[in-house]
């Protein structure tokens, strides 16, 4: 309701404009940039301020855009404004696919039965409002395909033909083009992707401190519930093999073979933590810094690391890397 409301006051009375903003959103595919571009303002801003003026209820402030909501029906209504707004252009267009694909998920429905009960709800919504001309509307919507747009150059990395690299790029893309995407919602893919796609048993993600003195543990799958890995924090000026990783951005591939050559170059509580001697370990890199840390191992039970897992392991942290740089980028962009 509220996000209906807001466009529908703009498009009331500014008509002009709004088909303009609608053209920019067509373009950018972001609500924030579309709005700013034409308006000088984002609907963002005008939803808070229609909330305080009005004194909406509690599960409308918790629903706004920018909040990440505790409550389940803040959060549909949400994606439920987002779906609306993707409608406004069409419903085959890349951005409507994603918000379908995310709204699915949420709700652990597929995205084509989905699909298909939005636009059963799109069809008895428009035969019910109380204009004649409404429903063929509609209908000619769902209908047709929307016009395509020329095709883009690609962005991210060349893939080749693995499913589970294309699968992960989509995945990416399907996100940025959200509503609000976020770093967490990015590395929570890359993490399930490392973790289920290329069958490795622990990965772990390892930030740097705001003084970037110190490596610790922030998220990880396939770990322990008690595990030491969980609580780990590295002193990175002590570290010395992980400190010229992070400086020069190398990837490291340990094998037991191997690993009494760099066992003394890793910190003791690293080893402590993790203690595996097969293991792959690269930084991070956002905009040519390093922010962090990704490890992941194989148990001993599964197929051994191997040089193909070993390739794809890199490609999608640099893949996910490049997101976050955009990522940051499209906000910077949004506040200047």
């Amino acid at each position: 309701m509220k996000f209906v409301v807001r466009r529908f006051c703009a498009c009331l009375y500014d008509h002009d404009r709004y088909l303009r903003y609608q053209e920019k959103f067509r373009q950018t595919g972001s609500d924030a940039i579309g709005a700013r571009a034409i308006y000088g303002f984002d609907f963002h801003e005008l939803g808070r301020v229609y909330m305080e003026k009005a004194c909406l209820p509690p599960l409308v402030a918790e629903s706004l855009d920018e909040n990440i909501p505790a409550g389940r029906e803040a959060r549909l209504i949400q994606l439920a404004a987002d779906i609306s707004h993707q409608a406004e252009i069409g419903w085959y267009h890349p951005a409507m696919k994603a918000a379908e694909e995310v709204c699915a998920n949420y709700l652990n429905q597929s995205v084509e039965g989905f699909e298909k009960h939005l636009h059963q709800v799109a069809i008895e919504c428009a035969r019910t409002v109380p204009f004649d001309d409404v429903l063929p509307a509609a209908s000619r919507l769902i209908m047709l395909p929307d016009l395509e747009r020329p095709a883009e150059s690609p962005s991210g990395p060349e893939v080749g033909t693995d499913p589970d690299a294309r699968e992960f790029v989509n995945r990416i893309e399907s996100l940025l083009r959200t509503h609000r995407p976020t770093r967490a919602q990015l590395l929570d893919l890359l993490l399930g992707h490392l973790h289920d796609d290329l069958h490795l048993t622990r990965v772990a993600l390892l930030m740097m401190s705001r003084d970037r003195d110190k490596l610790g543990t922030c998220a990880g799958r396939g770990i322990d519930e008690h595990s030491s890995i969980r609580t780990l924090v590295v002193d990175i000026g002590k570290a010395g093999l992980l400190q010229s990783m992070l400086s020069e951005s190398q990837a490291l591939w340990v094998e037991p073979e191997n690993f009494h050559e760099c066992e003394k170059a890793l910190p003791k509580k690293f080893r402590a933590a993790f203690l595996h001697e097969s293991f792959f370990l690269m930084p991070l890199k956002v905009a040519g810094r390093s922010v962090g840390m990704i490890y992941a191992d194989r148990s001993f039970g599964v197929n051994p690391l191997d040089e193909a897992t070993y390739a794809k392991f890199k490609s999608a942290i640099l893949l996910t890397g490049k997101a976050l740089a955009r990522l940051a980028g499209s906000k910077e962009e949004v506040a200047s």
